[in-house]
């Protein structure tokens, strides 16, 4: 009993026992976060959702225990009188006075029904603070990992959101001084390919299992702590393109130099390199009327060595 009712001590998949209740339900809710089919948001829903959830029906057990041991002790001890307990003393003093078999059975037969009555009364009791134990190991479970879970994948949804509204906003445009020699939309292509080839395996399952082994880098939600074990996480998935040359970035983006390096260079040094050279002439003194009082259109003198 003490082991079916051990409270969760870590939130580690691989050291929680599954010998006790809350440990059976964390590694089962874990298996659900793992599965495409359901996922994080549904494991968190049975435990703590709107309606009907592992909560209520808790509740409902620990109700219905507690309405039957009502009516097993109604037997019991009577309504003031006429439970077994009174029964039993009857039968008691029945025998003691009028000593036979016929007295002895009665006897024997109301002790039999008063230990079924009173044990079924203690099962009650146990089951029901089984059950409020469960409950507030789970409520526990709720608030300390899979909430925290929930917010954490929110906020990386909101965060992926607005970083691909930025790259595709003219604010990651480049300025008047700077050029890009890559562009997102020169690569995207290819990173979406390399996106839409990934099973639903891959894409769900290695991550949330990736963050289900390391509870610890995410249960302070200290930001820095999350970019990092994310970003080393995104590295080890899109490991052939993070360790792709800017070289083969670069024949993506000019195809007729062939995969050949030399026409590849003939390439840059005419897109990019004269480019770059002609935008970089100093027009103050290129030009005599230019207006070097107007900071809005070049830099100020004083920045100028």
């Amino acid at each position: 009993r003490a082991a079916l009712n051990a409270p969760l001590v870590s939130f580690d998949f691989d050291k929680v026992p599954t010998g006790s209740l809350s440990g059976r339900i964390f590694r089962k809710l874990c298996e659900l976060c793992m599965d495409p089919q359901y996922g994080p948001y549904y494991a968190a829903g049975l435990l703590n959702h709107a309606g009907y959830d592992l909560m209520s029906a808790l509740d409902g057990a620990i109700r219905q225990a507690q309405e039957e041991k009502n009516t097993q002790e109604l037997q019991l001890r009577g309504s003031g009188s006429g439970g077994y307990d009174e029964y039993v003393m009857q039968c008691s003093a029945d025998f003691y006075h009028h000593t036979n078999k016929k007295n002895y059975l009665r006897y024997a037969e109301a002790v039999r029904q008063w230990y079924l009555l009173y044990n079924r009364c203690n099962e009650c009791d146990d089951l029901a603070a089984t059950l409020r134990g469960l409950k507030n190991e789970l409520s526990i479970l709720y608030h300390d990992f899979f909430a925290p879970l929930v917010q954490l994948l929110d906020d990386l949804n909101e965060t992926f959101t607005e970083n691909l509204r930025y790259l595709d906003s003219d604010a990651a445009a480049p300025s008047p001084y700077t050029r890009h020699i890559l562009a997102l939309k020169e690569v995207r292509p290819k990173l979406d390919e390399v996106v839409a080839q990934l099973s639903p395996h891959e894409v769900v399952s290695k991550f949330v299992t990736h963050l289900l082994k390391c509870y610890d880098q995410w249960q302070d939600q200290e930001d820095d702590k999350i970019a990092t074990y994310i970003i080393r996480y995104m590295e080890t998935v899109f490991a052939p393109q993070v360790n792709r040359s800017l070289d083969d970035y670069l024949m993506d983006v000019y195809p007729q130099a062939g995969g050949n390096a030399c026409q590849l260079a003939e390439e840059i040094e005419r897109d990019i390199i004269h480019r770059i050279h002609d935008s970089a002439l100093p027009m103050f003194w290129c030009n005599p009327t230019f207006a070097l009082d107007n900071p809005a259109v070049t830099f100020q003198a004083s920045s100028i060595s």
